[in-house]
């Protein structure tokens, strides 16, 4: 539409992390909790999405569908409008968002992230990974993830 800005997955993204190392102009250090906006955007059905993405996780989008009560053709066209992409879209950039987070900044091993993103088996979100990015999750990780992550991030 000519005068909507389309909300992006950044926007709605809440960091899988528990705190990240911050330093001042002064020179101090302290690591501050990661807290996600209650409510990113101006839309309730955006909100409740990113709402349930960042509480639970969900193996696929028919399950978020089903957690929020919600018809996942409704879904769909809220996720087209608001968006310009499909429930679906929206779920795989949001697990992909949070898998690079978890490779790039924590020692979790492969199988704990295919977890953490819905996946039962690390076998099929390491195929659905390199499909999606181009490499594999732990080339991925050796490509993303600093030397000093342990000193700069905190997870669970």
């Amino acid at each position: 539409m000519k005068y909507v800005t389309l909300i992006t997955i950044e926007e709605i993204y809440a960091s899988a992390l528990k705190g990240k190392l911050v330093r001042s102009a002064e020179g101090w250090e302290r690591v501050e909790p990661v807290v996600p906006r209650e409510n990113p955007t101006a839309s309730p059905i955006i909100n409740a999405i990113a709402r349930a993405l960042r509480e639970r996780v969900f193996q696929n989008e028919h399950a978020l569908a089903l957690y929020l009560e919600a018809d996942i053709a409704s879904l769909n066209g809220a996720t087209r409008l608001l968006m310009g992409i499909t429930l679906e879209q929206l779920f795989r950039s949001y697990m992909d968002m949070r898998a690079q987070e978890l490779l790039a900044r924590t020692d979790l091993p492969i199988d704990e992230v295919a977890h953490r993103c819905g996946y039962p088996f690390q076998s099929s979100f390491s195929r659905g990974f390199k499909k999606r990015n181009g490499i594999y999750p732990t080339e991925y990780r050796q490509a993303h993830r600093p030397a000093n992550y342990a000193r700069l991030y905190r997870w669970e």
